[in-house]
């Protein structure tokens, strides 16, 4: 008997050091260690029955929502969140509401064409509160409309006639270049002879006249206006000369032209074989740029 009561006794201290095991075992698998130094990681207090004034981050929804003291917000708004309106406006009694434009805007767009005018578009209250469009009747006033940005400012490239000779020669001479970029010839060419500034004069030995040929260029008169690319010409420059072995005449350029740097000796060798000067000039139409204002 007192060996049955023996083995009963170490039977129960057995189970309830295991039963102290597994509770002590269980209780070491639900604890986490804290991810953060204090006070860092805090769980946010939630909202609770407490008398201390609650902060909630966003939204809060409720089927049924009654305020035992008062209930305070700057709008109230339908479920959508769609149409809103003060407090002052719900009980005022006599609130109405119309639509309110601002001052059209500047004409946007290039010159010379059609633009677009912008105004703001709002609708409010009688208190001049802004509120839902969806509480203004009629229709909504257009925020923008067409308009006109009116004419460009254009600078004039004028019209300019420019005159060039060939080399000095017997019967003929030689032909002046053709025009530059920018201008086209008016009329043919024609011979012509003289001193300044053409400097074909007197004759050969054989007697034959000095003489050369004339083009006659011009350059259209246009515009450049706002919105273009910048008109330019660029420099245009040739050499003549006198015939060989005559006498020193003037050489000059024509209309439109500078001379660079004016007389220049060129040596050549007469019929007979002998080094004599021959005078000539470097022509030089400088480059112009137009662009718009």
């Amino acid at each position: 008997m007192q060996t049955i009561i023996s083995i009963s006794k170490q039977v129960g201290l057995v189970t309830i050091a295991l039963t102290l095991a597994l509770a002590a075992n269980f209780a070491y698998g639900q604890w986490t260690n804290p991810t953060q130094a204090p006070t860092g990681g805090n769980v946010a207090t939630p909202i609770n029955t407490a008398t201390g004034y609650q902060t909630k981050a966003g939204n809060i929804g409720a089927f049924d929502m009654l305020a035992a003291n008062k209930m305070r917000s700057d709008q109230y708004c339908n479920l959508a969140g769609t149409v809103c309106a003060s407090i002052e406006e719900m009980i005022g009694g006599g609130s109405t509401y119309s639509w309110n434009t601002s001052s059209w805007g500047a004409c946007a767009g290039a010159c010379g064409t059609t633009g677009t005018q912008s105004r703001s578009v709002s609708c409010r209250s009688s208190a001049g509160q802004t509120v839902s469009n969806a509480l203004c009747s009629g229709t909504r006033p257009a925020s923008t409309r067409s308009c006109s940005t009116g004419a460009c400012a254009c600078n004039t490239i004028p019209q300019k006639t420019i005159t060039m000779y060939g080399s000095c020669g017997v019967y003929s001479g030689t032909t002046p270049p053709a025009c530059p970029t920018g201008y086209t010839q008016q009329g043919g060419l024609a011979t012509v002879r003289g001193l300044e500034p053409i400097g074909c004069a007197g004759t050969t030995n054989g007697g034959n006249e000095n003489v050369t040929q004339q083009r006659t260029c011009v350059r259209a008169a246009t515009t450049v206006c706002e919105g273009d690319s910048t008109v330019s010409y660029p420099t245009f420059d040739y050499t003549r000369s006198n015939v060989c072995g005559i006498t020193a005449y003037y050489m000059g350029c024509g209309t439109g032209f500078t001379e660079t740097p004016g007389n220049i000796p060129d040596a050549c060798r007469n019929s007979g074989g002998l080094s004599v000067p021959r005078y000539g000039v470097r022509c030089t139409l400088p480059a112009e740029t137009f662009r718009a204002p």
